[in-house]
């Protein structure tokens, strides 16, 4: 018995002082440490500290939502065309309850938005129903999520619970050896993305080789393009949890006395190619096309179909890899979503323009 106890407690000292060393390296950056570089970014937290001091200088009236397939929406072009002030809060993985529970927490900031324009993708509705690493570890963001529903003390314990868990696992101890052997090698790397004070996304690295004429567009389209079909290999239908937070988010905005637009966010020809000859990629987007065509009937909202770039006067060549839209991409899309350039063969055109609202219980399962 005194053998087993020393074991235990032993393993219990080497455990402490184990997760002592890997919450002080934070190589994920979900502590605020900062004392080393991180391995991943994760865009909530970054963009809920940059929205903070953003609305702090004048009021938020305008929103961006969706993935990182969105982030290249210049917020300022849309402050400049609407008049009204934007913040790109697009982020990395987003599924249809990010859209809602950043809405919400923007507006318990005290923004007053006004106008919601959200690029939902298809994978947003995944019915898998499984939170992203990054929102599961965000305590506020779930809060929101459980607004009026209780237990938020125990949204914060699950969530740091998580956190906690995840540290140990052999890719956090691999990220951890990672990040210090780089800060003991001194090396200054550009990093892969950055933010703007207003939510915009710049590839520092990809626009440096976009200068210079050295960027490889056919190598990042099919280094991306396995990931996609993993995510959409074991997506079989929409999720009606999903996309009842869709509904719910139309009503809440529209009750707040905004407008909400949706669209189909855009793949490259790629990829959508080989998602539909070996996922149910197509039959999926066949059930989006009709969900939102449902919901614009009931709510009035406009919704646009760019699920390929043509639809936006872009082409294969605007992209930096299999889904991410390059500048030019985005500003095209930016044009037609702002009324510039509008589609006259139908194809891109709002598909409603019904002005009538959702009652007060909404349609939370209406797919």
């Amino acid at each position: 018995m005194h053998f087993l106890r020393v074991v235990l407690g032993w393993i219990l000292v080497f455990t402490l002082a184990l997760g002592a060393v890997l919450w002080y390296v934070d190589p994920r950056g979900q502590f605020g440490g900062g004392r080393f570089p991180t391995v991943t970014l994760d865009a909530r937290r970054q963009k809920m500290d940059l929205f903070r001091t953003f609305e702090a200088q004048a009021p938020v009236e305008g929103l961006i939502l969706g993935s990182s397939r969105t982030m290249k929406l210049d917020p300022a072009v849309f402050s400049e065309r609407t008049g009204l002030r934007f913040f790109n809060f697009t982020v990395d993985a987003a599924k249809a309850e990010d859209y809602l529970s950043i809405y919400r927490w923007a507006r318990a900031q005290g923004a007053p938005i006004r106008r919601v324009m959200l690029g939902l993708d298809v994978e947003a509705l995944h019915d898998d129903n499984m939170y992203f690493t990054n929102f599961r570890h965000n305590p506020e963001l779930r809060r929101m999520l459980s607004q009026g529903q209780g237990g938020a003390a125990l949204v914060g314990v699950s969530a740091s619970v998580s956190r906690f868990k995840d540290m140990f696992t052999v890719d956090y101890l691999r990220d951890t050896l990672r990040v210090v052997a780089s800060a003991a090698r001194s090396e200054e790397r550009v990093p892969f993305m950055q933010f703007t004070a207003n939510g915009y996304l710049h590839y520092p690295g990809r626009e440096q080789q976009r200068a210079a004429g050295t960027f490889d567009l056919t190598r990042e389209v099919s280094a991306c393009l396995p990931g996609y079909l993993s995510i959409y290999g074991g997506m079989r239908s929409l999720s009606p949890q999903r996309w009842g937070y869709i509904e719910t988010l139309v009503r809440e905005v529209q009750q707040g006395g905004g407008e909400v637009e949706i669209w189909i966010s855009p793949l490259h020809p790629a990829t959508t190619e080989l998602l539909a000859s070996q996922t149910r990629y197509t039959a999926l987007l066949a059930e989006t096309r009709a969900a939102l065509e449902g919901l614009s009937r009931r709510t009035g909202v406009t919704v646009r179909d760019y699920a390929s770039p043509e639809r936006f006067g872009s082409n294969a060549q605007d992209w930096y890899d299999c889904a991410h839209i390059d500048n030019r991409g985005a500003e095209l899309l930016s044009s037609r979503l702002l009324g510039e350039g509008e589609d006259t063969s139908g194809t891109g055109r709002p598909t409603s323009s019904l002005k009538t609202p959702l009652t007060a219980e909404g349609s939370p399962n209406g797919l």
